[in-house]
């Protein structure tokens, strides 16, 4: 898809629906077709349209840390006992763009406060959230790559093997997985 950019109104769109941000002490850095970039006293906002993806999103730089805004209303959701989550927008036309752009601004209103205040507390969450989200893929690599090694021990008879491969992932595995690690320790 090769859409002129100009035509997408990305720039001017996005430059109206952050207004708000220039009343609360931020000022326009950089500004173009696919990308503005606000800086404030304490951190620095971006606004992006992607280049190849057409992704819109945001996000807050603090203390050279960057936060996309998915994070922020996710920890905001949860806190709130709600996991609603907020997902970058595809916007190919101007239509799109403006809906988009808009949906961002009224999302980013909403964790505006929280990012304003420089809550540590916050950007401590945040951290941990990161954190568990590394743990959790790291989980599934090594899950994605057990599981084969325990199927083909368990097909090749090698219950032992079998058994201590699917013991070590456990709390990964399938109803008829287990019934397999029942087998193989009692075959090994």
């Amino acid at each position: 898809m090769d859409i002129p950019r100009r035509f997408l109104r990305f720039r001017d769109t996005a430059l109206r629906n952050f207004k708000f941000l220039e009343s609360l002490g931020f000022r326009v850095t950089e500004a173009n077709e696919t990308y503005v970039r606000y800086e404030g006293p304490r951190s620095q906002i971006e606004i992006f349209h992607g280049r190849q993806s057409y992704e819109l999103g945001a996000n807050v730089i603090h203390q050279n840390e960057k936060y996309s805004l998915e994070e922020f209303f996710y920890l905001r959701s949860a806190h709130r006992g709600n996991t609603a989550d907020f997902r970058k927008f595809t916007a190919t036309d101007a239509h799109g763009v403006e809906v988009g752009v808009a949906r961002m601004a009224s999302a980013f209103r909403e964790c505006l406060q929280s990012i304003l205040n420089d809550d540590p507390v916050m950007y401590s969450e945040l951290q941990k959230l990161r954190e568990a989200h590394r743990h959790e893929l790291a989980i599934e690599s090594v899950t994605a790559q057990v599981k084969p090694k325990a199927d083909a021990a368990f097909r090749a008879k090698n219950y032992r093997e079998a058994a201590e491969l699917y013991e070590s992932i456990r709390e990964r595995l399938s109803p008829a997985e287990l019934r397999r690690l029942e087998i193989a320790k009692k075959r090994s």
